[in-house]
């Protein structure tokens, strides 16, 4: 195993992965990486199929893989999708950030992200039943996948970062 630690974020999209994972990175001095804004996630899922963007992230993924540094990476919500990403991830310390999908909702409106997977209902508003079908799809994967579980909806940002750092000292990521 490499000297080198990664700890990677999961989770639906705004559940806060890149805003803890930028915190988180620069509290334990870790570099940060986040795989959405590496690829460019919004404009090559908008110019590309949704498979040649998983292909894409996985091997983001692969790269990530052989830095020689320490990280935490912050993935999109969808990168347990694709199996190959799930057998990377699982030699991995992974943190699933979850909030309810009423949180989720209103994260989305308020960012303003060009969110390629939000499906819109007949009165152009996000379509919750579409958006808690593809949360239950993936809940599984993720829960499965993670070593830690955090509910980013009922605690503050450094609560979560604090909480985070917390268990990888006891995971000596940290010390």
């Amino acid at each position: 195993m490499s000297q080198y630690r990664k700890v990677f974020l999961i989770g639906m999209m705004a559940t806060g992965k890149s805003t803890i994972g930028k915190i988180l990175s620069n509290d334990i001095n870790f570099k940060y990486i986040d795989t959405d804004t590496e690829i460019g996630a919004s404009t090559f899922i908008n110019d590309n199929s949704i498979t040649q963007f998983r292909n894409k992230e996985n091997e983001e993924i692969q790269r990530i893989e052989h830095l020689n540094n320490n990280y935490i990476i912050s993935t999109g919500g969808g990168v347990i999708d694709k199996e190959e990403n799930i057998f990377l991830l699982r030699k991995y310390f992974c943190i699933h950030l979850k909030a309810n999908i009423n949180t989720i909702v209103s994260r989305i409106k308020k960012d303003n992200k060009d969110r390629p997977l939000v499906k819109l209902d007949s009165n152009n508003e996000i379509d919750i039943k579409e958006l808690n079908k593809l949360y239950n799809t993936r809940i599984k994967a993720y829960d499965d996948l993670s070593s830690f579980s955090i509910e980013t909806d009922i605690y503050s940002k450094n609560q979560i970062v604090e909480k985070i750092k917390k268990k990888l000292f006891e995971n000596e990521f940290i010390n």
